[in-house]
């Protein structure tokens, strides 16, 4: 099942924001402890590594699951 948009941008704009992780139908998880490296888009989320000088997309029909509770440093 994928994860709506909305879920995820409700997530971005939590006050206070609470790091968790974007994990993908490959199991591969996607720490997101900055929402200002994240955007929303419209069947994608552009994702930037922090500190690092790269970037990537993730469909969001690949999304399984938002970890709020463990997410990875």
């Amino acid at each position: 099942m994928a994860i709506e948009q909305k879920a995820i941008q409700e997530l971005l704009d939590k006050e206070p924001f609470r790091p968790f992780n974007i994990v993908t139908s490959s199991g591969k998880a996607y720490p997101v402890n900055n929402p200002r490296l994240v955007v929303v888009l419209r069947g994608d989320v552009f994702y930037a590594y922090p500190k690092k000088d790269r970037w990537t997309t993730i469909a969001i029909s690949h999304i399984t699951s938002i970890d709020v509770d463990s997410p990875v440093s």
